[in-house]
């Protein structure tokens, strides 16, 4: 991983991700065992998607046909002018039971199909993305912004090993990078770190909350009482960083797993009379 050197208490985690191996990525998952978690590859309208793309010139697009999944995508001519653009069909593309077919058109059928292969070995940028932030989700971590979390320092033995084994696999010449940049315990990173945890807390009990409201199912409603636990139990876990800020979170949160409770009651059937 690349450091910034700061003081240590907690680091800000970010990253630059490309397409990977999954086989290369379900070992990385394995050895910090947590195989289950392993991203899917990319779809097959994705990956048709992607090798059309590959096989396009710098004057040619592609476009998503009406349903991309069924009828696939469509390659064009793009001939741009002063005050409209032309576009000359070129091909249409599908793929069924993972076999590219091409229509209206002609196109290297054969490498198109080597091209989707490859792509369907692949695990895309926001598939790994998605997986990581379950993986630090996990390990407690804040989100401070789209793309950016904090981890406590405590928790990077943890996290290091899947780093540095997502940072070695790469296909050509596009490597992933994760980012580790080592945060002081001043005034403003505790702000920061503190007003998303609060932000984040509070937005997931209101999430829970009003699903609720909106009536639930007796095992759904169980289901968010679990939630709201787990998330009371997130909220004590970082008391040293919430400060005053925990009574009015923890208040919040018992009442949402309260209304959850009382909603599972509520819509259990009552038991037959013999």
């Amino acid at each position: 991983m690349q450091h910034h050197e700061m003081d240590i208490n907690g680091g800000y985690v970010f990253w630059k991700l490309y397409a990977s191996p999954q086989d290369s990525v379900r070992s990385v998952f394995a050895n910090a065992g947590c195989e289950d978690q392993t991203p899917e590859v990319y779809s097959d309208s994705a990956a048709l998607k992607k090798a059309m793309e590959a096989r396009k010139s710098s004057y040619q697009k592609v476009a998503a046909l009406k349903r991309p999944k069924v009828d696939g995508y469509e390659l064009v001519d793009v001939e741009r002018d002063s005050d409209r653009n032309h576009y000359t069909h070129s091909f249409a593309g599908s793929v069924k039971d993972g076999v590219v077919t091409i229509r209206g058109g002609w196109a290297d059928t054969a490498w198109l199909q080597q091209l989707f292969d490859h792509f369907k070995t692949l695990v895309s940028p926001s598939g790994m993305a998605k997986a990581l932030v379950e993986i630090l989700t996990g390990l407690g971590a804040v989100t401070i912004r789209g793309g950016m979390y904090w981890l406590r320092w405590e928790q990077f033995p943890a996290w290091a090993p899947i780093a540095r084994g997502i940072e070695s696999i790469g296909v050509n010449s596009s490597e992933n990078v994760i980012h580790l940049s080592e945060t002081r315990r001043d005034a403003g990173a505790l702000r920061c770190i503190h007003d998303a945890l609060i932000e984040e807390i509070s937005g997931t009990a209101s999430t829970i909350h009003d699903e609720v409201q909106n009536g639930l199912g007796a095992e759904a409603a169980e289901t968010r009482v679990g939630r709201a636990a787990e998330l009371l139990k997130r909220a004590q876990s970082y008391a040293d960083l919430l400060g005053e800020a925990l009574p009015r979170l923890e208040t919040i949160i018992e009442t949402t797993r309260t209304a959850a409770a009382v909603a599972a009651l509520q819509d259990m059937q009552p038991l037959p009379v013999a």
